[in-house]
């Protein structure tokens, strides 16, 4: 509590100096007549910061990584480790668990109704319905401690590659910038960083893609086309609809690139780029065939397909049709979900599908542009249509806001492959502006230094909020309940099985009945009540544990122990586990 108490007060401290700072700058732009642009500091950083990025671009990428990990790794005692309690992140770390073990896919665990759940299988075989790159991280950081370790590195990993990607766009110290903002807006506080849905992996694989198009352009390397291949395998592999998306553009200018060449460059371009991004792709879509094959035994159906198939009515794209034909659940909490709480009224009106589309459209904006990089974006946007450069880029944003347009849900990450592209576009947009006519040329440059102060002044005021408890502070909700129930049970000596009853009104977003990759094993296992008789089976099944009954509903959710749990010499724990915390 102390350390807690210490870090908010600096960080409250500096969001003073900083408040302070930025009324001196104001106070002579607007009342004495001066500008802020010719401010000594700022140039004294902006030109250090140039040469860096200029002579050390390896190193200028490896320090906006670094930045990402230091940022979030110092504020792990006051932010903590996230609580999973979406269904997505639960799915997902199912995932994880199954690949840390060395497995790709597990058997259908015996009186599986039990624990049928949100956007997992169990049928054929007991798995995350999702593509396997969000799993994979958060497996190599469950190998390494702790799940939420892997998200932490892909953030990282993130905004070095869209610094990288950068550099081969604007000049370095553009790049840096780029990066820095990346880190800021996305790296700390948002759900990316601090939750298990993902959006770190796909957002790496565009910035991949983007990065090495006009180095293969420039140099006809292979190494590049290396890269790219990587970039695909990525997008493929965590967002496939708008990786796709993505690639599209992409693969339009590389045709024409090497249409224009003579024979002898295409020769070249062949050897060089065509050859080794064909080879990456092979080994992929072969991998992902054996993947599907061993997860739902059609090497031509993806889980997520497979999935919906068995349990949901609403399509996944606007042109398709609700399904007539409904599916068999088992129980009410799922039927609830897929039948009430997915949208589909939407689907026979215009006027609402219309106003779902512009919800969209400005949630996406909200999180990727942070507000503030939309002002030099704005700003700059008659110089922006006009870029050569940049026209490129707006037909891919243009394709990607068609793609996005024709889903059902609206989440952050779903974009995230065009993370990239948009950060291309902010920083393009602030070049503009600081370059404008020599009339307003010390005001572009003011509202341009303004702009990373600004995300930086935010930053800081989130984690000064988060510090005393202000909800604005927040960024996600997880089951604490859920979370300090099982922390509980892990304390306690023996293995455990909770049986899970739901109110008749109960909210089927929020899900308890989520287990590891290896039910029979595991310490503690979540089991969905289904009526007496069902569970008196999974009780004879589970004969060697201690039984839990647990009212998901409850104003505070409390472990009691089940009659047949006297017989087995099990005892409550010692503090009220289910209060939230």
């Amino acid at each position: 509590m102390q350390i807690r108490i210490t870090l908010t007060l600096a960080v409250l401290a500096a969001s003073a100096i900083v408040l302070l700072g930025l009324r001196q700058i104001s106070t002579r732009f607007l009342i004495r007549g001066g500008c802020p642009a010719s401010g000594p500091a700022f140039v004294v950083i902006e030109r250090g910061f140039g040469r860096l990025a200029a002579k050390r671009r390896a190193l200028t990428v490896v320090l906006v990584a670094f930045m990402a990990l230091f940022l979030r790794g110092a504020l792990t005692t006051l932010l903590g480790i996230p609580v999973p309690g979406s269904a997505d992140e639960f799915s997902y770390l199912l995932a994880a668990d199954t690949f840390a073990h060395g497995r790709l896919t597990n058997p259908t665990p015996p009186l599986w109704m039990h624990f049928e759940s949100l956007h997992i299988l169990v049928h054929p075989t007991y798995m995350s319905m999702y593509p396997p790159a969000q799993g994979l991280v958060l497996a190599f950081g469950q190998i390494l401690g702790n799940p939420w370790i892997g998200v932490w590195i892909s953030v990282a990993a993130m905004a070095g590659a869209l610094c990288w990607m950068l550099q081969a766009w604007v000049p370095p110290g553009w790049a840096l910038l780029g990066g820095m903002l990346c880190v800021v807006n996305l790296g700390v506080l948002s759900y990316w960083a601090n939750s298990y849905w993902g959006g770190a992996v796909a957002a790496t694989g565009g910035a991949l893609v983007l990065g090495a198009l006009p180095r293969i352009l420039r140099w006809t390397r292979v190494r590049d086309a290396l890269t790219m291949g990587v970039g695909l395998a990525l997008l493929a592999n965590s967002r496939m609809y708008e990786g796709f998306a993505f690639s599209i553009p992409v693969a339009v200018v590389l045709i024409a690139w090497w249409l224009r060449r003579d024979q002898q460059a295409r020769r070249i371009a062949l050897r060089r780029v065509g050859l080794p991004l064909l080879l990456v792709l092979l080994a992929t879509f072969s991998g992902m065939g054996y993947y599907w094959w061993r997860v739902t035994g059609n090497p031509w159906h993806p889980p997520e397909l497979v999935n919906r198939e068995t349990y949901a009515i609403m399509p996944v794209f606007v042109w398709q049709s609700l399904s007539t034909d409904r599916p068999i659940y088992h129980n009410q909490q799922m039927r609830d979900f897929y039948l009430h709480v997915e949208p589909t009224d939407f689907l026979d009106s215009k006027v609402h599908f219309i106003k779902f589309t512009v919800e969209k459209a400005v949630t996406y904006w909200k999180f990727y542009s942070a507000y503030l990089l939309s002002i030099p974006l704005f700003l700059s946007f008659p110089w922006i249509i006009r870029d050569k450069k940049l026209k490129w880029v707006l037909v891919v944003l243009a394709v990607g806001g068609v793609a996005v347009a024709a889903e059902m849900w609206i989440m952050p990450h779903y974009v995230a492959p065009f993370t990239s592209a948009l950060y291309l576009l902010f920083i393009q947009g602030m070049r503009h502006l600081r370059a404008v006519d020599k009339k307003y040329r010390k005001l572009g440059r003011a509202l341009v230094r303004a702009v990373p102060v600004g995300c930086l002044m935010v930053l800081l005021w989130r984690v000064g909020a988060i510090g005393i408890g202000l909800p604005e502070g927040r960024w996600h909700n997880g089951n604490w309940p859920r979370a300090l129930i099982t922390r509980e049970l892990r304390s306690q000596p023996g293995t455990h099985l909770v049986l899970v009853h739901y109110a008749a009104d109960h909210n089927p977003i929020i899900e308890w009945v989520y287990n590891r990759a290896d039910v029979d094993t595991a310490k503690i296992v979540w089991a969905r009540s289904l009526g007496p008789q069902k569970d008196l089976d999974l009780l004879r099944y589970f004969h060697h544990r201690c039984v839990w009954t647990l009212d998901a509903d409850a104003p505070h959710p409390e472990l009691s122990l089940d009659g047949v749990a006297a017989n087995r010499q099990c005892a409550l724990p010692p503090t009220n586990t289910g209060k939230s915390r």
